[in-house]
C-alpha cells in the first residue's frame, strides 16, 4: 500500500483541484458498476432513503441513484460544481448532522484519499446500523500514486485495511476497458 505524502493540506487540496480542473467533464463511472450497486442495496436494505456520493465531478452517479433507487441522494466534490445536488468539500469531513443518517456511500475516487483509514472511519461514522459504503477498488492503480491519486494498493490491501475495523459483506467484479474494478461492499461489524 502506498500514500502519496503532500506537503501540507492545502498542497493536498491544490492537487485534488488541479485534477478536478482537467477532468470535470470525464466521468469514470459506468451505469454497469453502478447497476452492481443498486441491485445489491435492493437486496440487503430494505427500505432506501438516502445516500452520498463522494468524489463525483459531474454528479452523474448521483443522478443514476436517484433515478434507480427513488431517494434522496448527495454528492461531494472538493471543487465547486454546478451539480444540483452535489457540495463542495473535502470528503474526508463529514458535516454536523451525518453521523448514522445515511442508507450507503458510494464512492469511485477513495485512490484520492490522502488518508485513507482516517476518511474509511470518518464515512462508516454516517451510515445507518444496516447501511453498506461501496468502495472501488481500481486495478489499474495498484502501486501508483501521484498528488491527486494519492493512495494505492492491491486488492489484498484494501481488504486489510477495511477489516481491520469493518466487514466486507461482498465483493462485486466489472471488467472496464481490460481493467478489473472490484466494489467491495462494507458494513459496520
Amino acid at each position: 500500500m502506498k500514500v502519496f505524502d503532500h506537503e501540507n493540506h492545502y498542497h493536498y487540496v491544490q492537487s485534488q483541484l488541479e485534477t478536478y480542473n482537467r477532468k470535470k467533464d470525464l466521468v469514470h463511472v459506468t451505469k454497469k458498476e453502478l447497476d452492481l450497486v443498486v441491485n445489491h442495496l435492493k437486496r440487503n436494505v430494505v427500505n432506501i432513503e438516502s445516500g452520498i456520493c463522494h468524489g463525483v465531478r459531474t454528479g452523474f452517479e448521483v443522478d443514476y441513484f436517484i433515478e434507480k433507487l427513488k431517494c434522496n441522494v448527495i454528492g461531494t466534490e472538493i471543487a465547486r460544481t454546478n451539480h444540483l445536488h452535489t457540495i463542495q468539500m473535502d470528503f474526508h469531513d463529514i458535516k454536523e448532522g451525518w453521523e448514522n443518517s445515511f442508507d450507503f456511500i458510494y464512492t469511485n475516487s477513495f485512490d484520492h484519499s490522502n488518508k485513507p483509514e482516517y476518511c474509511l472511519d470518518q464515512w462508516m461514522r454516517c451510515l445507518k446500523k444496516e447501511g453498506y459504503c461501496y468502495i472501488t477498488w481500481p486495478e489499474s492503480n495498484v502501486n501508483t500514486t501521484n498528488s491527486a491519486d494519492c493512495f494505492s494498493g492491491s486488492l489484498s490491501e484494501y481488504i486489510i485495511l477495511i477489516e481491520k475495523k469493518y466487514k466486507i459483506d461482498g465483493e462485486m467484479s466489472v471488467s472496464i476497458n481490460k481493467n478489473m474494478r472490484v466494489i467491495l461492499a462494507i458494513t459496520k461489524k
